[in-house]
């Protein structure tokens, strides 16, 4: 799990998250903001998922609607709803009580269709999504959660969080239950939005894999996979390739564009599209790779490496634009991923983020790899 870079953060309070650790600065915040509590054992266990109640403690404290918990539970008793208020399963004197109530009033978490809340359950991370995008002002569209099982409904919160670069890698799906070390993370991201901006792609999720349709089958034959919106045409391929004044400077053996056409006069099917993909000879990495390392106008931002497979994100400085591109050296084809003269702020930018962060190539010895 990869949250902000620890800076000069002390040791902590808790034995399994030492100094130095992913965590540390969000544990330092919550226990100093008073959204962390310090467990008996002294162990965060940030690994086991977060069960309804320390959900709620957490969400509601270090939110906006913290200065509302104190009391909540009183005002509440003195209200004539209060009967058909009060969820039966719910320990309104526990540690949680007061934030739930706070919660529980403003429809950001609580209650389910049958009127309970189980505070020893875990929290899908579809309904986290939904608390949390509620809870931070990034929407106010607010649907109803009847049923534990209603991920399928509330999969357009995912896409309110990925733009804001607050998903975890390390979270596995919309149904899946999320642990205690990444709702701390979501949470810390959320109150920090200027130093999560700055995260690099490797250290969080766009909901790609969370919200889009099964991939392209194609791309195996390829030895790969790109999240692909189900709202875009099919990607256009050339079999022939095509050589361009981008890095490397040589004949693709396969070019294939990518999104939605890019506005034009042509008549027909426009095959133009925001971004592309070229497959060149693997045969031809060492070279290839010399040649994009020396390159002057192009500047790595990041690197990495999977077993045999090295991935290289970088920009290229154009004449009149910058181009943003990956670089991939896999065991059947050098791929170059490309968003030429693509603008940050834009709203197609967003997809390119999404693109990058789901591209991979699969390694040899994987049998969804290129037979």
């Amino acid at each position: 799990m990869v949250l902000l870079a620890p800076q000069a953060a002390s040791a902590t309070a808790f034995y399994d998250i030492p100094e130095g650790h992913p965590l540390a600065p969000a544990i330092i915040e919550g226990m100093t903001a008073g959204y962390v509590r310090l467990s008996q054992d002294r162990i965060f266990d940030p690994d086991i998922a977060i069960t309804r109640a320390e959900f709620a403690f957490m969400l509601a404290r270090a939110s906006k609607y913290r200065g509302d918990i104190s009391g909540c539970i009183e005002r509440m008793r003195t209200s004539p709803s209060w009967e058909n208020w009060v969820l039966s399963d719910a320990d309104y004197n526990a540690y949680y009580g007061n934030p739930l109530c706070v919660l529980q009033n403003a429809d950001l978490f609580g209650a389910f269709g049958d009127g309970s809340f189980q505070p020893e359950e875990g929290v899908t991370f579809a309904e986290a999504a939904r608390s949390l995008s509620l809870t931070f002002g990034l929407t106010k569209l607010s649907v109803p959660v009847l049923y534990a099982q209603d991920w399928k409904i509330l999969k357009p919160y995912a896409s309110f969080l990925s733009v804001k670069k607050v998903i975890p890698s390390s979270v596995r799906g919309l149904a899946y239950p999320i642990t205690r070390g990444e709702a701390l993370t979501m949470l810390y991201r959320l109150r920090h939005p200027g130093k999560t901006l700055q995260l690099p792609v490797s250290a969080y999720q766009l909901a790609s894999h969370l919200t889009d349709p099964a991939t392209w089958p194609v791309w195996q034959r390829y030895g790969m996979s790109i999240p692909y919106r189900v709202t875009w045409p099919e990607p256009h391929i050339v079999e022939r390739g095509k050589t361009d004044r981008y890095v490397p400077k040589r004949p693709s053996q396969k070019h294939i564009t990518i999104g939605i056409p890019k506005p034009g006069r042509d008549v027909g099917e426009r095959v133009d599209r925001y971004f592309s993909l070229d497959l060149y000879p693997v045969e031809d990495a060492t070279e290839i790779w010399s040649d994009f390392k020396k390159d002057p106008t192009i500047r790595v931002t990041e690197s990495e490496s999977a077993g045999s497979i090295r991935y290289a994100r970088y920009r290229e400085r154009g004449e009149q634009c910058q181009n943003e591109g990956m670089f991939v050296v896999g065991p059947h084809y050098v791929y170059r991923l490309l968003a030429p003269c693509l603008q940050p702020k834009s709203d197609m930018y967003a997809y390119w983020l999404r693109i990058l962060r789901g591209f991979t190539v699969y390694q040899a010895s994987d049998p969804r790899s290129r037979r």
